[in-house]
């Protein structure tokens, strides 16, 4: 059993339809330094030290070359993301219970 109970949703139904769930992110840690979340076509990264941030709309830039973090008409955007990241990072991680 999980030591907390999990919010999330099978990702393919995120995947098949984005935007169906406009409320909902998608988390990824990642092991090169930075965690992602993305809500929609907005996806946000943060380091792990907290330093470093990225903002992109995939809807346009699908390579993710225009880094919209800080600009005033993408901030709402950028602070929702960010909240939600750190409060899915202070969640205990899920474990499995060993035979």
């Amino acid at each position: 059993d999980a030591k907390h109970e999990l919010d999330g949703i099978p990702l393919q139904r995120y995947f098949e339809a984005p935007n169906a769930l406009p409320e909902r992110a998608v988390y990824c840690y990642g092991r090169d330094g930075f965690d992602m979340a993305r809500r929609g076509d907005v996806k946000y990264y943060l380091s792990h030290d907290g330093e470093a941030e990225m903002l992109f709309d995939i809807s346009t830039d699908h390579g993710e070359w225009n880094n919209l973090a800080g600009q005033e008409a993408w901030k709402t955007a950028q602070e929702s993301l960010k909240d939600r990241l750190k409060a899915i990072r202070k969640k205990p991680p899920v474990t499995k219970n060993e035979p």
